[in-house]
């Protein structure tokens, strides 16, 4: 909360407001930077509008990225996932701007490169967790899954657009023999 010194002191006619976190002091044209490689939650507001003199803004806040999750369960002979490792998400942009001005994600093409993961792996099921940006499609996409020196390959099976603020989530089953099944589709839900 801004103290009154610090506050907008607006005497006549209306202003629109919009928010983001975290604060970045690099913002150049109304370009706040993305950069996977240093993940963090990036949140966006542009609902305050048309605000006049002594009117509070409350602002609304979205998530600007967006969440792949890989659920990884056991299949034949795969006693527990406990030790499971993926180490990166490859095939998909790791850069790009969020556009203040319009609340769009503008991805850049040429910043193709692996991205870390976070697993999380019980013994009946093991999470793929990775921040990712949207307005790029992921059908090339990759993560490489080892478990007791088998080596399992995860691949979408739809080549979706991410939207913001959104949790892709995909289902593969692995198999002690060294194959595994990919459930056809994800799921998508809010964040």
């Amino acid at each position: 909360s801004a103290k009154e010194i610090e506050s907008i002191q607006l005497k006549k006619g209306s202003l629109d407001i919009i928010g983001y976190a975290p604060y970045k002091n690099i913002i150049e044209d109304c370009k706040y930077p993305l950069d996977l490689n240093k993940p963090e939650d990036v949140l966006y507001s542009n609902n305050a509008k048309g605000l006049r003199a002594g009117e509070q803004a409350n602002l609304e806040f979205e998530r600007v990225l967006s969440q792949l999750i890989i659920q990884v369960i056991p299949g034949g002979n795969v006693n527990t996932l406990v030790g499971l490792k993926a180490d990166n998400l490859s095939g998909i942009a790791t850069k790009g701007v969020l556009d203040l001005s319009t609340g769009l994600v503008l991805v850049d093409d040429q910043s193709v490169n692996n991205l870390k993961t976070t697993v999380i792996a019980g013994p009946v099921q093991a999470n793929i967790q990775t921040l990712i940006l949207p307005g790029q499609t992921i059908g090339n996409a990759k993560v490489v899954i080892t478990l007791e020196g088998k080596q399992y390959v995860w691949t979408p099976t739809d080549d979706v657009t991410i939207e913001s603020g959104k949790i892709y989530t995909y289902k593969m089953t692995i198999n002690a023999d060294g194959s595994w099944t990919l459930e056809p589709n994800g799921t998508v839900t809010d964040w």
